[in-house]
């Protein structure tokens, strides 16, 4: 199934807040990579695992 996701400006921007802030519970903080990844045309569950082994 393919769908598409789009953000404002101002809503990506609070997204990356809560992913870079060290008060976002860890759960809330992959669903919110998970989303900018699918934003960003990666696959939304594959992309926050290949995200950390780059690291």
């Amino acid at each position: 199934m393919a769908f598409s996701v789009a953000l404002s400006a101002p809503e990506r921007q609070q997204i990356q807040q809560w992913v870079a802030s060290h008060g976002t519970p860890h759960q809330v903080a992959l669903r919110c990579r998970i989303v900018l990844a699918t934003v960003d045309g990666q696959s939304g569950v594959a992309s926050p695992r290949s995200r950390k082994r780059k690291k």
